[in-house]
């Protein structure tokens, strides 16, 4: 295994994600790696200082004291205006907050998702269980999928493109069962996830050391991922799409 196989490892261990196989996998690589028992070891700590914050704070009696003193200040005619622009500002503030909220929540979503498909990459790879179906036919792959899916994935061979299609297998991301189809680029794996999803993406991300560009058509989500640099993943992606 080597470091940046390792290190993704490290943080699913941190989080107790981290299945027994690839726990034995990692156990193995730090006992011949100081390097990356050093970053588990930097990990742990920051941990445990995130842990040890008190992100509580109590506010100060003087604020206390001028809250319950308003409160008790009898109410004056001209005292309506001014709640019904706090009332106005509260509405703006809150449907800001709406809008920021959500564009958070689907890029944590994004972030979520790109970690877990780069933990199943990693994942197929440590175990030597990239293919299931070895076939660089398409007429052989997207039919094998027929009976493990409840959907059929678009399988393209683009070698005369310089990515040739080396099979497939059945994975799990997303809260389902999903295709992966696995290409080549010289001695680089490429895992490409696909399966029905309505969430509009295209982005692209590095974790790790690993390279993942995803994006939607057609009512699919495609996930790729790869140790092969961005400029040629972007490549191959773009050649999946047209």
């Amino acid at each position: 295994m080597i470091c940046s196989s390792a290190l993704p490892l490290i943080e699913a261990q941190m989080d107790d994600e981290l299945d027994p196989n690839g726990q034995a996998l990692l156990r193995q690589h730090l006992e011949l790696c100081p390097a990356c028992r050093d970053a588990q070891a930097r990990l742990r700590r920051l941990q445990g200082a995130i842990r040890g914050q008190d992100l509580y704070f109590r506010a100060p009696d003087s604020l206390r004291r001028r809250v319950l003193g308003s409160l008790r200040e009898p109410e004056r005619p001209e005292r309506w205006k001014w709640f019904a622009v706090a009332a106005s500002v509260a509405l703006a503030v809150s449907l800001g907050a709406n809008v920021f909220l959500s564009r958070a929540s689907r890029t944590e979503n994004f972030g979520l998702l790109a970690r877990d498909v780069v933990s199943d990459h990693v994942r197929s790879m440590l175990s030597n269980h990239t293919i299931d179906v070895v076939s660089s036919d398409r007429h052989t792959v997207k039919p094998w999928f027929s009976d493990k899916l409840d959907f059929s994935p678009d399988v393209r061979d683009l070698a005369s493109q310089g990515f040739p299609l080396a099979g497939g297998r059945v994975d799990y991301l997303d809260g389902r069962p999903v295709a992966a189809l696995v290409f080549h680029r010289a001695k680089h794996v490429i895992d490409l996830f696909t399966w029905p999803s309505g969430a509009a993406v295209t982005a692209g991300v590095s974790q790790n050391g690993l390279n993942v560009v995803a994006w939607t058509k057609s009512g699919m989500a495609y996930w790729a991922v790869s140790d092969l640099n961005a400029r040629e993943l972007n490549q191959f992606a773009r050649l999946y799409r047209e």
